[in-house]
Order: C-alpha cells, then sequence, then structure tokens
C-alpha cells in the first residue's frame, strides 16, 4: 500500500455503488493501491467510491491533463448520482 492512509472497501451492497451501477451499467469496479481521500471517508464511516475524469495513464504524469469534454460528462454524471439519491 502507498502512502500512510488505511485500505477500505465498499461493498456491492452500498446505495452509492447500486447508484453508480443504476447510472452506469457499464461501469466496472477495482481495486486502487494508489492513496485518495477514499480513505477519509471510509473512516468517517461513508461508502465511497473514486470516480473522476481522465485516464489512468495520465495520473501524476509530466503534462498530466484532463480533456474538458471528459470533465463536462463527470459533471453530468455527479449530478446524475446526486439527484438520484435526493431522489
Amino acid at each position: 500500500m502507498k502512502g500512510d492512509s488505511p485500505p477500505g472497501f465498499t461493498g456491492n451492497d452500498s446505495q452509492i455503488v447500486k447508484v453508480c451501477k443504476k447510472i452506469l451499467p457499464n461501469l466496472s469496479f477495482s481495486v486502487s493501491l494508489g492513496t485518495t481521500d477514499f480513505s477519509q471517508f471510509i473512516q468517517a464511516g461513508i461508502d465511497a467510491v473514486v470516480l473522476g475524469p481522465g485516464e489512468k495513464r495520465m495520473i501524476h504524469r509530466e503534462n498530466e491533463y484532463v480533456k474538458l469534454e471528459e470533465v463536462n460528462k463527470a459533471i453530468n454524471i455527479y449530478k446524475k448520482i446526486i439527484f438520484t439519491f435526493a431522489s
């Protein structure tokens, strides 16, 4: 494990996972060995997923970038997630 954050896991029976699968049926879930804010949510007892724009091969690389169309797509996905929880 990288960093000093403890590992965490959100199961398939979690509401956030169910909502993400409903909105993004072709989304695949995997384990990440990198350090993110995910562990902070898990420590607080909040189920979480890591979901965002960009390509994994570009993360923390020289000339890292995210295409604006991917950012806009992510915004729309986040809105759908929020509206699904709110309804």
